[in-house]
């Protein structure tokens, strides 16, 4: 049994949570309001031990195959951007995993071999630059992959917080 897209759980303290918002909603949310329930009945909070928790809620979504998770979300929605690559002096520099620990190496021979070019394979191409410019690769690689973090741990707050409910918010605070 599929769940319908439309389907909307109602606790009985009043909360609801929409399956497409994949999140809470409030009562006066324009996927609510005028919601005929006769027609589209609310479907009842799951339960476990008794208590209609967000995690039986996340359970029963689970088993259909949906991952509503928010924090899950932030770090997906984190690892995206922190892997999507970076401009830098006019170059595209992919910021892969792999492409991160290749930098690191890089930015460590720059450091040990100041004088030494380094042959370096930027997305769109490749290019001979000197030490400085490869510590500056590296340093701005570095201070990307710090923001992305910094903007998960603050979603991850805001999320702990209430003040962050839906994906849509999560995307607009990592689009910042």
């Amino acid at each position: 049994m599929s769940l319908h897209p439309d389907t909307v759980w109602r606790a009985a303290d009043g909360r609801l949570w929409s399956l497409a918002a994949l999140g809470p909603v409030s009562g006066d949310d324009a996927s609510i309001a005028g919601r005929d329930e006769a027609a589209s009945p609310f479907t009842s909070w799951p339960e476990r031990n008794g208590q209609q928790t967000l995690d039986a809620l996340l359970e029963v979504l689970r088993a259909h195959g949906i991952e509503a998770d928010l924090a899950a979300y932030a770090s997906q929605v984190r690892f995206a951007r922190e892997t999507a690559g970076i401009e830098v002096g006019g170059e595209r520099i992919d910021t892969s995993r792999e492409s991160q620990s290749l930098i690191t190496g890089a930015h460590a021979l720059a450091l040990a071999e100041p004088d030494e070019p380094i042959d370096f394979k930027s997305s769109s191409g490749w290019i001979v630059i000197d030490s400085a410019a490869m510590i500056l690769i590296a340093l701005a690689v570095a201070r990307h992959v710090r923001a992305c973090f910094r903007a998960e741990r603050a979603v991850a707050a805001a999320i702990a917080a209430g003040t962050i409910t839906t994906r849509a918010e999560i995307d607009a605070a990592f689009a910042g």
